[in-house]
């Protein structure tokens, strides 16, 4: 799985056939993973959107843009070098924490990915989205995660955000 889906939609993916399992420890230990996986999607659906599983943002969720040194405010003496390795460690650990892939910030608690031709309006609770068939959008049926993944958005999830569910 790379892209968000719904929550029947992650169930249905683990389905096994009939006759799978070897033995009764193998089909206990596949059960307990699988119960595992399945809680651990769904804390993660119940998470309330925030600009900073879009895009990089620091603790007060000012959006951060990435560092680059010999540019300002970081030119090439040795003290904008210092700040520029701690305002880098501080974009990777944020980068680290999206958990979409491809988006951008637009205007104030906007976000949108290019791919995709979506938008998200996290203050409003809704998107838009511009395809070959024109532009279309509407509302999200709350402000969780599990509101976009209902949405037929195709957003793709970040390897971060893999490895927090656990897959």
């Amino acid at each position: 799985m790379e892209k968000l889906i719904s929550m029947t939609d992650f169930v249905l993916q683990f389905e096994k056939p009939v006759g799978y399992f070897e033995d009764q420890s193998d089909f206990l230990h596949c059960q307990v993973e699988y119960m595992q996986n399945v809680m651990n999607y769904a804390k993660f659906l119940k998470q309330p959107l925030t600009l900073g599983m879009f895009v990089p943002c620091d603790e007060e969720c000012n959006v951060l843009s990435e560092p680059i040194l010999g540019r300002e405010p970081f030119s090439n003496n040795e003290e904008d070098f210092s700040n520029w390795e701690r305002h880098r460690k501080k974009y990777i650990e944020a980068k680290e924490k999206v958990l979409f892939d491809g988006f951008e910030i637009g205007s104030l608690n906007t976000v949108f990915n290019v791919e995709l031709g979506l938008t998200i309006y996290l203050d409003n609770c809704q998107f838009s989205i511009e395809d070959s068939l024109g532009i279309g959008g509407g509302d999200l049926m709350g402000k969780t995660i599990e509101a976009l993944a209902y949405a037929p958005l195709e957003i793709k999830l970040t390897p971060s955000t893999l490895k927090q569910i656990g897959l």
